[in-house]
């Protein structure tokens, strides 16, 4: 086992010195993080003047191992290496706080079940937060034999998003379809499973890896859809090289960004924008704007626009947020900065 063969990138950047103390997050617990090195599995503390959690995938400097309270195999961690890519979402109910759901990813899979009611909304969040994040996207759409209509769930999904982000779909009958979602993954590379719960994520998580890691539950016959399972994130190394991170189920997606990723979320308001006469259009009350002019041909749905509009405001609503916090928090830390100028004048006086 060596760096590589757990995802070690040469997107990512350590001092020599530091190579073997190296380890990669592969479990969030609330005593500890476990972890994987080059000698194996251990369990990751954190040490005083950590400020941010790891959350799986992150890479850690450790200190030398030691035997823990669980007797377990230890180490604390000593920093946390700058990340090339992560997954984050606005946490719910902290207003400005993000929430890490994966760090050093390649690609995102989100998982959408073929028997559910199909959220575009929800997938077009999820767009916008792995554009963000750096990562690549993949459309996975599960559980096919239980909707004999889904090729009409494939259509609106390639309407709305366009051809850029790839749609693949898996069928419970037919393993051939799960062998797609492997070849995707590649060797040395991280891919992480997305989606609400009762997706089918666990269940794509044991067929990739030939055995049962994350517990899974029978559909219920009432509404055909799946249970909830997975209560914690972790990260497993496929027997190709590559890895996968599975997820608990996610009910709020708060979306967080710049333009461009809101943008790439919607191709078709993007390209009819550009029919502009102005290139600073608002879409309101100019002429010649290739905006309205799509909404009243239908050449896309009023209910897209108003998804944009919806995610647009909620995104400058957590930017002007996240603005004022930063300004609160620089002026807190100048007034502690002036107050410990004042307080060695005053030593430094008195000592005269």
């Amino acid at each position: 086992m060596n760096l590589n063969s757990l995802g070690w990138s040469n997107l990512l950047m350590a001092d020599p010195s530091e190579v073997e103390c190296l380890a990669r997050i592969i479990a969030v617990h609330r005593s500890h993080l476990r972890a994987i090195d080059i000698e194996g599995e251990l369990n990751i503390h954190l040490s005083s003047g950590i400020e941010e959690i790891p959350t799986v995938g992150d890479w850690v400097v450790r200190t030398p191992r030691f035997v823990d309270e669980q007797n377990e195999n230890a180490a604390l961690i000593r920093r946390v290496v700058k990340r090339y890519s992560d997954l984050l979402r606005v946490k719910p109910g902290e207003g400005v706080k993000k929430q890490a759901l994966a760090a050093n990813i390649d690609i995102v899979f989100v998982v959408v079940s073929a028997n559910d009611d199909f959220n575009i909304n929800r997938l077009q969040r999820y767009l916008i937060l792995i554009k963000e994040g750096g990562a690549n996207a993949v459309v996975l759409i599960s559980k096919t034999d239980l909707n004999p209509n889904y090729t009409l769930l494939i259509e609106k999904i390639r309407v709305t998003i366009g051809p850029e982000v790839p749609v693949v779909c898996t069928n419970q009958n037919e393993p051939s379809t799960f062998e797609c979602v492997r070849s995707l993954i590649l060797k040395e590379k991280t891919a992480v499973f997305v989606g609400s719960s009762g997706a089918g994520k666990s269940t794509l998580v044991n067929f990739l890896l030939n055995r049962e890691v994350q517990k899974t539950s029978e559909i219920r016959e009432s509404d055909s859809k799946g249970r909830h399972t997975t209560t914690g994130r972790s990260l497993f190394v496929l027997s190709n090289g590559g890895m996968i991170i599975d997820t608990p189920g996610i009910r709020e997606v708060g979306v967080w960004g710049d333009k461009e990723a809101l943008l790439d979320a919607f191709p078709n308001i993007t390209k009819f924008a550009k029919e502009c006469r102005f290139s600073d259009c608002n879409h309101s009350s100019e002429p010649d704007c290739g905006i309205r002019q799509a909404l009243l041909t239908g050449a896309f749905e009023g209910r897209e626009w108003d998804n944009y509009l919806k995610l647009k405001k909620e995104m400058d609503y957590f930017r002007r947020k996240a603005d004022r916090s930063e300004a609160q928090n620089t002026k807190k830390r100048w007034k502690q900065i002036h107050r410990q100028i004042r307080q060695k004048r005053k030593f430094e006086s008195n000592h005269d």
